[in-house]
């Protein structure tokens, strides 16, 4: 059995300070016979809870929702 790594990493960058809504992550493929995901991890700089679920289809879906709210 061939095993991958696979590194994921995501920056946002703005002009000035904004505020977070909660995001969806879908970056784990769905495990069938001939695919298996032995582990993974998601690693976020910014204060928030994770939630897991699966669609449909199988596929691991990550919501983050952000501790820090959006301005008004």
């Amino acid at each position: 059995m061939t095993k991958l790594q696979i590194n994921h990493r995501t920056t946002y960058r703005y002009s000035r300070a904004v505020g977070l809504l909660a995001h969806r992550l879908i970056l784990s493929p769905r495990t069938d016979k001939q695919l298996r995901t032995l582990c993974f991890s998601i690693d976020c700089s910014v204060s928030g809870s994770i939630g897991w679920a699966k669609d449909v289809f199988g596929n691991t879906i990550a919501t983050v929702a952000f501790l820090n709210r959006p301005p008004n």
